[in-house]
């Protein structure tokens, strides 16, 4: 086995070398070109790496090839963020995915948001995502011909900021208060014998793995853009369909509830003073989940519980208030930011979606030149 081992280090030698010269290749500015030099220099460190590892004389040692191998595997995973996330993005970077990088960029600057400007590019086919680790947010084909589910990159920027330790709008009070929780409602379960206690240990475990970080996001999209990211949440749910009440308790998913994310923002609209915004999202949802199949499960508030949703909706508002950010209504009231925009938009469309397009379209090319 350490004599293939050896084989697929060379392999992935060269394969680093591949990567490394493709990228080098890219013909990209700005922070595309950055992304772009930020991976080379990922594929060049894991190049060096196995370089040593090659010329190591334990290589050949039988005993040791466990160790090896998983070294092996750690190598791999940093030449295929690289090959996998940075590479496919930048050789077809086009001119949707400028005017998206430009116009997330100018999202930051008015909103005051301490994180550096992304790459953002029209090439996701799993709706939005992000990677922290290189500043990359990708989005549907077609959203750089639409305005009303810009209000998601709100969420993507939360996703950069929590994995920025320095500026993380996520305090370690907040997962200590989850976890606090959980374990006292799981203690209490298994006192009362309740059958529910081993499904709270799942919840709390997926509180604490993933849907913590998603309810922050969506509490930092809230807060950016207001109203506009409620009824865009509302109108994602109607796209993708299913049970808005899925995952349960002791269920697992990478993502909480559609009903418990739209309660958290609702929550963060009223914790920063968006009485009127807040109640329009809850009137449009609770118009939306009337017509659902979908009921609300018997223990589902313990799955979510609206303390635990305030709370979060709390903390986080008030550490993004302390970082400076401007929240949407202050970006509303100066008339000119992208989060006006797109709050205009959702009022003209909501008013009449037979002529929205034609403005949809003025605006969009209004916003993708004065973002250039």
């Amino acid at each position: 086995m350490h004599r293939f081992l050896r084989d697929l280090l060379e392999d992935l030698a060269h394969r680093c070398d591949a990567v490394r010269e493709r990228l080098l290749q890219v013909n990209v500015t700005g922070p595309a070109s950055d992304l772009a030099l930020s991976a080379a220099r990922l594929v060049i460190s894991a190049r060096r790496d196995i370089g040593s590892l090659l010329a190591d004389p334990g290589l050949d040692n039988p005993a040791l090839v466990p160790d090896h191998l998983r070294l092996f595997r750690r190598l791999a995973e940093r030449v295929q963020l690289a090959e996998n996330h940075a590479l496919p993005h930048l050789e077809r970077f086009t001119e949707h995915d400028t005017n998206l990088s430009g116009l997330a960029a100018r999202m930051i600057a008015e909103a005051n948001i301490p994180i550096v400007p992304p790459v953002v590019t029209a090439s996701s086919s799993v709706y939005y995502w992000t990677m922290p680790f290189f500043y990359l947010i990708s989005v549907p084909a077609g959203e750089p011909g639409s305005l009303l589910g810009l209000s998601d990159l709100g969420h993507e920027f939360g996703h950069i900021l929590i994995a920025t330790p320095e500026k993380s709008i996520l305090p370690e009070q907040v997962r200590v208060a989850v976890n606090d929780w959980f374990q006292d409602a799981r203690h209490e379960a298994t006192l009362a014998g309740a059958p529910h206690a081993r499904q709270l240990r799942v919840t709390g475990r997926q509180w604490m793995d993933n849907w913590l970080e998603e309810f922050a996001c969506d509490v930092v999209g809230t807060y950016v853009f207001g109203r506009s990211f409620g009824l865009q949440h509302v109108r994602l749910c109607a796209l993708l369909g299913g049970d808005p009440f899925e995952p349960g308790l002791g269920h697992e998913a990478t993502h909480p509830a559609d009903e418990a994310r739209l309660r958290i923002i609702v929550s963060t609209l009223t914790s920063y003073g968006a009485a009127e915004d807040a109640t329009a999202v809850s009137d449009l949802w609770d118009r939306f989940i009337a017509h659902q199949l979908g009921a609300r499960p018997p223990q589902y508030g313990f799955c979510y519980p609206e303390a635990l949703l305030d709370l979060v909706a709390r903390e986080v508002v008030a550490q993004c208030q302390s970082a400076g950010i401007a929240d949407s209504l202050m970006l509303r009231d100066k008339g000119n930011t992208v989060a006006a925009v797109l709050l205009n938009a959702w009022e003209r469309f909501v008013a009449d979606s037979r002529t929205f397009k034609e403005w949809e379209d003025a605006s969009l090319a209004a916003l993708f030149t004065g973002s250039s």
